[in-house]
């Protein structure tokens, strides 16, 4: 009689979720879905993700920017960090002119899904006129569904996305439409 060993190899990976709210609080909020963030940023900003660790931000409807929410931009994603809005017309980030809008910078297994992204811009200053205003992706590979980013400006070149650097990113239903670039 044969006998035979079954190895099973495997590694747990665990979630950690953050929800974002307009109604939230950033000081005195948890990131729960009752006591959730005022900001993505701040979102972000207390998570720990790792290979073992993902980090889901589950964003409300609104608009978020500074004015609204006290997002600071570019805001910066980090691998393993997955950003979910409830869909491309209700959720919007909105850099107001400030700055570029998305970064993911030597980022892997990230997302940003199911909103909007817009108000890119990075030709503030005609001395100093950069690139990329809606989302830069350099040495990063992330996953961008349903996404619509629309109505950025580029001082230099990619009004609406750069990508470089090794970067692969996916993308599916997304739109990009009425970026500019000087």
């Amino acid at each position: 009689m044969k006998k035979y060993i079954l190895l099973i190899a495997f590694s747990l990976i665990f979630s950690t979720n953050y929800y974002v709210s307009l109604s939230g609080d950033d000081s005195n909020g948890d990131g729960t879905e009752i006591n959730p963030f005022k900001s993505i940023t701040r979102a972000i900003y207390v998570s720990s993700p790792s290979a073992s660790n993902n980090v889901n931000v589950y964003v409300d409807e609104g608009l978020y920017s500074f004015s609204t929410s006290g997002d600071y931009f570019p805001i910066l994603i980090p691998s393993y960090v997955n950003i979910e809005g409830l869909g491309r017309e209700l959720t919007v980030i909105d850099a107001e002119q400030s700055n570029r809008v998305i970064n993911f910078i030597n980022s892997s297994s990230s997302s940003l899904s199911k909103l909007t992204i817009t108000g890119g811009n990075t030709a503030i200053d005609l001395n100093n006129q950069t690139y990329d205003a809606g989302i830069s992706i350099v040495n990063s590979s992330p996953s961008i569904i349903e996404v619509d980013i629309v109505g950025n400006a580029a001082g230099w070149v990619a009004g609406g996305v750069g990508i470089r650097n090794n970067s692969s990113p996916f993308f599916y239903e997304v739109k990009i439409i009425g970026n500019s670039s000087l």
